[in-house]
């Protein structure tokens, strides 16, 4: 069984189709009425096209890094290239943050009164949103502290 995933890819896929729905409205937009106001030209560019591109770069450079579960640790890389690696025994809290979807830190200090947002861009950790599968795949390499952690955090 692969113990690879990603930290987070359905919010790529969300907003690939934003994009692609994003360049249909404005071309239909563009046919109908392109030129006759200038500023909702400008609006509808950023609102259609240049705002789902920026989200889509940003998903795909925080979002899309592949976690690789060892008995050794955590390896993060993006598009091949190892990012960061860290051993079970760097890991000294397993935190759950966020109220709607539930993301798991392995981290080396303490993030209970971090917010996400500022736990995301520690360097010090390693995130991912929390699915049943990717619990189960940590479960079967994990030293038995992260998992007692991890079973305390979730129950």
């Amino acid at each position: 069984m692969k113990r690879k995933f990603f930290v987070f890819i359905e919010i790529f896929y969300v907003l690939i189709v934003y994009l692609v729905l994003g360049i249909g409205l404005f071309v239909w937009f563009a046919v109908d009425s392109f030129g006759e106001n200038i500023i909702l030209d400008i609006l509808l560019l950023n609102m259609l096209i240049l705002l789902p591109s920026v989200l889509l770069m940003w998903s795909i450079i925080f979002m899309t890094p592949r976690l690789e579960v060892t008995e050794q640790g955590i390896i993060k890389s993006f598009l091949g290239r190892k990012l960061k690696s860290f051993s079970w025994e760097d890991f000294n809290f397993v935190q759950l943050k966020g109220q709607f979807k539930q993301w798991v830190f392995f981290s080396k200090t303490d993030l209970t009164k971090k917010f996400l947002s500022s736990a995301r861009c520690r360097k010090d950790n390693i995130y991912f949103f929390l699915s049943q599968s990717k619990l189960e795949k940590i479960k079967q390499v994990a030293p038995e502290y992260i998992q007692q952690q991890l079973e305390l955090k979730t129950n």
